[in-house]
This record gives structure tokens, sequence and C-alpha cells, in this order.
């Protein structure tokens, strides 16, 4: 497997480790994720599975995102050999995946829901923790188009050249600063991390160096990023840089973010309820079919692009003759049905609320934060069953 590869095949295995109720083991050579909707399916599901010799860094991710690993060695060799990702496990290991699942403390209490609270929590984290990927998915692309791994490579102690520089940069920035040593796996560890009890939101970075597989990892919960150990200055500049977009973005919209999320139980039932009955009144009225996604934070509403008129086929028709570009009104006609994905939070619909009633009856493009409206392909399957043909 190339660098590039593995670094996707990693990074696609650390976006879905979040999604796992539990993660089973076979000593460091096998690592299987699991995953359990009672409402999609009657078993849990193989979200991710992996053979390659950093299982231990994943194992690592996977503690600090708070998903318990547990080692049973036949059961995840079975489950590797016979069940591929995304399909359910098979009747003959219902029973000794249950097992599994009944000592797991989320599902001892299954049948008992969260409190309004929790569940505005929960969702808020994951919005804020999507803002951390976009953010730092930006870094990267921009530090490796500037940036060029160097021609001359380092060849010092990286160990004691990433333990003075990180806690330099840890103090600089006030900072948590955390080494591990293994002698076992001959790997250090490096977390920069803070914490704001206020919101229960933790931001961190872990530099991860393998002795073992001459690699450098560098990742946080929601991505994550691999050199060579030669590489080890352009590895810390790319940590650097990262630790800046968190001090001067990411930090300021999460607490934007944590602002506009806070509503209480009255205020939500009060925004969701006229929400619903504006985008029904907007059927009646002016015919745009709709689909609803609701959260705590946020209510996502999807509206289906009206059909062409006569006029519009006019034009459409005159334009057959011009040269045919991206956003050419003809090139659009022809990609099918359209539809509208529109999101808007609670907080600024209670403050808004003619605002939006008057939008959704021409809905069109619109880039506000916290009331943002794209066009894309028409989705059936997002729209009210009623719609669905």
């Amino acid at each position: 497997m190339t660098k590039n590869k593995m670094w996707q095949s990693l990074n696609h295995v650390i976006g879905v480790i979040s999604q796992c109720d539990v993660i089973l083991r076979c000593k460091d050579e096998l690592f299987i994720g699991l995953y359990y909707d009672t409402d999609v399916a009657d078993s849990p599901v193989v979200v991710c599975k992996c053979r390659w010799d950093f299982n231990y860094y994943l194992t690592k991710v996977a503690e600090i995102n708070g998903i318990p690993c547990v080692d049973n060695q036949p059961l995840t060799r079975a489950l590797y050999e016979e069940v591929k990702e995304g399909d359910i496990i098979p009747s003959k290991y219902i029973r000794s995946v249950a097992v599994v699942y009944s000592n797991l403390e989320k599902f001892k209490n299954i049948k008992e829901e969260s409190s309004f609270y929790e569940q505005l929590n929960n969702d808020a984290l994951a919005k804020i923790y999507n803002l951390e990927k976009i953010v730092y998915r930006q870094v990267e692309r921009r530090y490796f188009k500037k940036k060029k791994i160097c021609e001359s490579l380092y060849e010092g102690d990286v160990v004691r050249y990433f333990t003075e520089e990180l806690r330099i940069l840890a103090e600089d920035n006030a900072l948590n600063f955390r080494t591990f040593h293994s002698a076992a796996y001959k790997s250090d560890e490096f977390y920069l991390e803070t914490y704001f009890e206020k919101y229960d939101l933790d931001f961190w970075q872990l530099v991860f160096v393998s002795e073992k597989d001459k690699k450098i990892y560098v990742g946080s919960k929601t991505f994550f990023h691999l050199f060579d150990i030669s590489e080890a200055d352009v590895a810390l500049g790319f940590i650097k840089a990262l630790v800046e977009a968190w001090k001067s973005v990411l930090w300021r919209d999460a607490q934007k973010f944590i602002e506009e999320f806070e509503i209480n139980p009255r205020l939500f039932d009060i925004a969701q309820n006229s929400i619903t009955t504006m985008v029904e009144m907007n059927y009646n009225q002016n015919g745009y079919e709709y689909g609803f996604d609701f959260d705590k934070t946020c209510a996502m509403i999807y509206l289906k692009k009206k059909e062409i008129s006569v006029e519009d086929k006019a034009t459409i028709l005159a334009l057959a003759v011009q040269p045919i570009t991206k956003g050419n009104a003809l090139v659009k006609a022809r990609k099918g049905p359209r539809m509208f994905e529109v999101l808007i939070t609670y907080n600024e619909f209670l403050r808004h609320p003619d605002v939006f009633k008057d939008f959704i009856k021409e809905p069109k493009k619109l880039t506000k934060w916290n009331f943002w409206c794209k066009e894309m392909k028409y989705k059936q399957e997002k729209f009210e069953k009623k719609f669905q043909k």
C-alpha cells in the first residue's frame, strides 16, 4: 500500500471510529468497529476493520473518543475474515456479540431517553467537531499547497525534537502538554490539549511517533495526517499551523456556535412547530414539496424546486444555441429534478420568523452561517412519504 493510499484508508477508519459503539481487537493485529442502530437493523453492523501495524494508534484514538475497546481474539478474527464493512453480524455470531454489547454502559439503559439538554449538548458537540474537521482540512490544503517536503531530511533525535518544540508550543498557547512512552511498541505520544468545562468541550492534537514503522502520525478527533519520520520539520510546521487555526478560527467560531445553540425546551418546541406549520402552509400556497430533519440545534428543511414554467422553457430554448457552460441554465435543466437544502438555527428563526416565512416562498442560494440554503440534485428520500412516488 502506498503512503497516500494508506493515509486515505486510515483517515476513513478514524472518521468512523467516533460512530462506533465498541472496538473489537485481536492483539495488535486486527481491529473491528461495530455500530448498532435498533431503528435501522436487527443486528450490529461492521463499520470499519483494518489489519495494520498502527492498530495501537487507532486504539488510542478510540480511547480518547470514549469508544470502549474489547479484546476478543476468536470473535475479532472470525468477523474480520467473514464479514465485510457495512454488513450486519451473521446470526451465528449474534450471541457472542450480544455478550459484548451487554457489558457496554451505553446499552445498559438503552430504553431511558436522554434529557433535552443532554441531547442538545450532543448535537451541539457534533456540529462543533464537524467544524473542527472543516477548519483543519482547510489548513491541510493550504499548508501542503505552499509547503514542499524539504530536500534535506531531518536526521536528529525526533523524540527529543518534538519534546522540546511541542512543550514550547504548549506554553506559548496556554495548552496542556502530556507525553507517554511505550517501550513495547517503540513509540512516543505527545498531546496538546485544552478543555472548557462550561461547554464540556475539548480540543486536542495527538502526535504519535513510531520508531517501529518510522512514521509520525498527527491527528485529532476528526482528522489524521501521516509523515515519514524524516519529515519531522514539516510535521512540526503543520502542527503549528493547526494550533494557529485553533486560536484564530476554531475556538472563536465554536463559542459562536454554542451561544447560538443555547435554547430551552419550551422555545425549542415553539420554533420547531412554527417551522413545520410554515413549511406545510408554503406547500399548500406555493406548491413546494418538503421534508424535515430536526435535531436540538437547528432545522434542516428540504424543498423541491418547481418544474420549469413555459416562459423558462422558452428562455432555455434560446440558450440552446449558446456555448454550454457550468452555470448555464440549459445545463441545470438537463440535470433533472433539483431541490433546496435550507438550514436555520432555532434562535435565528425566533429572531426573524417572517424572514424565514418569506424566504421559503422563493428559495435561493444563501450563505449566512446560521441560515443558509444551497441548491442540489433532488433526493427523494429526504422528503415526506406523501411526496415519495
